[in-house]
């Protein structure tokens, strides 16, 4: 059996492709040079290491448990719901870009700091925005990112 040695680290290559040079996607991103701006960072769950440029959750499963652990606004779909009601409610069912009035219809709720950075579904962190606002600031938020 042909063992084959990482480029990057010297560590075995594990998986059977006879043409791999690179343990793994991380090793070969780094042996490359091309990080795309990566920072290596500790999950804020389980303090497992992983790359990201804005991350602070390693996986889909830390994310459902870290919000799970968020304080009590919007634990579940009911609970959401009536929280995005709230919000609404509170913003006048105005969005709050543009002022465009609607009775709920066409209106979202938007996290002014995302869940994925820390944020919270707590009623200071949510805007009401009607749709094309609330893509608009998405785009404008990966722009800011990049």
């Amino acid at each position: 059996m042909i063992h084959r040695i990482c480029v990057h680290c010297g560590e075995p290559i594990l998986r059977k492709h006879p043409l791999k040079k690179f343990c793994s996607k991380r090793c070969c991103s780094l042996h490359s040079g091309n990080t795309k701006g990566n920072t290596e960072k500790n999950c804020i769950v389980c303090g497992k290491k992983f790359e990201s440029q804005r991350a602070t959750l390693c996986s889909s499963l830390c994310r459902n448990i870290h919000r799970q652990q968020l304080s009590g606004w919007g634990l579940n779909e009911i609970a959401w719901s009536n929280v995005r009601e709230y919000i609404i409610e509170r913003d006048d069912y105005k969005c709050q870009d543009c002022g465009i009035f609607s009775m709920n219809v066409g209106l979202a709720v938007h996290h002014i700091n995302p869940i994925f950075m820390g944020g919270d579904n707590n009623p200071e962190n949510l805007v009401t925005l009607c749709v094309p606002c609330h893509k608009e600031r998405h785009r404008n938020y990966e722009k800011q990112v990049k």
